[in-house]
């Protein structure tokens, strides 16, 4: 750890443009970390995208029209999950 001394002659060589940048970068972290507490929580994906444009935040036609539903479109084959963990395993 630096000594006071060797921070403040640090801060006088600085220009007032680059104490106000690294101020403003402090601001933002602490503002990004307080905000991050009440976004915690993920979102699941039928949510983000609903089978129809009413219970998703995104419209069925961002995705593309030829998806026809969520669940179809989230769904993984059971022999894909059986190949997987069987990866997984070696």
């Amino acid at each position: 750890m630096q000594s006071i001394d060797w921070y403040w002659r640090r801060l006088r060589s600085m220009s007032l443009p680059e104490v106000l940048w690294r101020v403003r970068g402090k601001l933002g972290g602490v503002a990004d970390r307080v905000a991050h507490r009440s976004r915690r929580r993920i979102l699941p994906p039928a949510r983000v995208a609903g089978s129809s444009g009413r219970d998703g935040l995104l419209k069925p036609s961002v995705l593309g029209h030829h998806l026809r539903d969520v669940d179809e479109v989230l769904s993984v084959p059971a022999a894909w999950k059986a190949r997987a963990a069987a990866a997984g395993d070696k």
